[in-house]
């Protein structure tokens, strides 16, 4: 009785080679029959009015996010508080400009912060302050931010379009005991 011959190389690994066709003629199908149509692509930029055109006509061009420096004032009561920012940035927009902060404290004080209000100053290239708003980054419910801890918070604000970079002073209120 004789072995039996081993099949060839090209048999062993036809239904491979089938599937592998039926995918690439599928997708080479879809191409021909939807040229047009593209991949959906995320896009982060926001759509916006482009001032330059506005006398012209009503255009809307996209604008990435701007980088904005933020900058902890030196006061006293800022003493023992270390910020470190996430993100600061600004997107322009058709009426103004909105800017986001994304940041968290340290406490290197000695005592728990209970309250910790944030005067957000826009300044302008010059340094000129064009703009002041106040937020409330820690407070009731919150717990007092205990020696040692740290405190996330996000803020977001209205903000002049011609904010080069930001300064925020701390107003620590009732310091913990």
């Amino acid at each position: 009785m004789s072995e039996p011959r081993p099949r060839p190389a090209f048999l062993r690994y036809l239904w491979v080679e089938v599937l592998l066709l039926a995918v690439a003629g599928s997708i080479y199908g879809w191409k021909v029959t939807h040229p047009n149509r593209a991949e959906p692509v995320p896009i982060t930029p926001i759509a916006v009015s482009d001032r330059s055109a506005m006398a012209s006509d009503s255009r809307l061009t996209l604008l990435p996010p701007r980088t904005v420096p933020v900058e902890l004032a030196a006061t006293p009561q800022s003493a023992g508080l270390i910020l470190t920012t996430g993100h600061s940035y600004v997107k322009d927009e058709a009426r103004g400009a909105r800017y986001s902060l994304d940041a968290t404290f340290a406490n290197t004080g000695s005592k728990p912060v209970r309250q910790l209000r944030l005067v957000l100053e826009c300044l302008s290239r010059d340094g000129e302050r064009i703009g002041v708003d106040s937020f409330e980054a820690l407070g009731p419910p919150q717990p007092p931010l205990q020696p040692g801890a740290n405190h996330h918070f996000i803020l977001t604000s209205d903000i002049d379009p011609r904010t080069t970079h930001v300064r925020l002073v701390v107003q620590v209120r009732d310091e913990g005991a």
